[in-house]
């Protein structure tokens, strides 16, 4: 372990190209500056949606005092994201789930902390090789910022966030952004969206899912939403995808769910 650090390092290399090695030694009980508890993550999509991921991943993180992080999730197209890790001594998290059956992957360094944003990364690449596979069978490469919160219990009259704000939702085949405010009760249930776009919402009080439809003005066709509560800011971050796949490729066009309340 180099200079007692709890670390390895050094480079593997080939033709072409070099890259730096670092390993930690992993601890068999969670770092004291690390709490235990369950945390809701999305990574904030730089894509467009049509050739590539433009909704933002989301996913839950339970964190245990033996030190496993369990991580589950979904892409925008609905590719399911699954790992269980341990947490350096500094809370580093080495993040790595296989995609599109070996043709793509999730990557990026993760750090788990006593914060307002208790996952923490400067940006996670998610990638698909170009082939026949679908979807996006030309391939795609998108970085995502890591947005997160803690888990909280939902409980009568206690709104888990603002009970008035806006929604929007972009990208995909969208001409143009939809806007749409919302208003909830107490209890945490959202009215009916009277704009014309027929917006439907709800939570899953148990994990802080939201989950709904809308009518996609550019195709007439019910877009289907999946999002998660993030309440440490105020809002709920997700994605939408076409209810009607390309019938050339099978690919999805996916875009944007964003809920901030005021």
């Amino acid at each position: 372990m180099t200079g007692g650090s709890d670390q390895v390092t050094g480079t593997v290399a080939s033709d072409g190209f070099a890259s730096d090695l670092l390993g930690d030694r992993q601890p068999t009980t969670l770092p004291a500056s690390i709490l235990p508890g369950r945390y809701n993550v999305a990574f904030v999509s730089d894509g467009f949606g049509t050739n590539d991921l433009g909704g933002d991943a989301v996913g839950t993180v339970t964190v245990t005092a033996n030190n496993r992080v369990t991580f589950t999730g979904t892409l925008p197209d609905r590719s399911i994201l699954s790992q269980s890790i341990a947490v350096s001594k500094d809370g580093q998290w080495p993040l790595y789930v296989q995609l599109y059956a070996g043709a793509g992957s999730m990557i990026g360094w993760l750090t788990v902390a006593n914060d307002d944003q208790p996952i923490q990364a400067n940006v996670v690449s998610i990638s698909k090789e170009g082939n026949v596979r679908n979807p996006f069978p030309n391939g795609f490469v998108n970085e995502f910022s890591v947005m997160s919160s803690t888990n909280v219990t939902f409980a009568r009259n206690v709104p888990v966030i603002s009970t008035n704000g806006i929604v929007t939702l972009s990208k995909a085949d969208l001409t143009a952004d939809l806007v749409v405010p919302y208003t909830m009760s107490a209890d945490n249930f959202l009215y009916q969206d009277t704009t014309g776009h027929n917006v439907r919402l709800g939570f899953d009080h148990t994990f802080g899912y939201m989950t709904g439809t809308f009518t996609d003005p550019t195709t007439g066709l019910t877009g289907r939403i999946r999002a998660l509560l993030l309440p440490n800011v105020n809002q709920v971050r997700g994605y939408f995808y076409t209810a009607k796949p390309d019938p050339a490729t099978g690919a999805v066009d996916t875009g944007e769910f964003f809920l901030q309340g005021n």
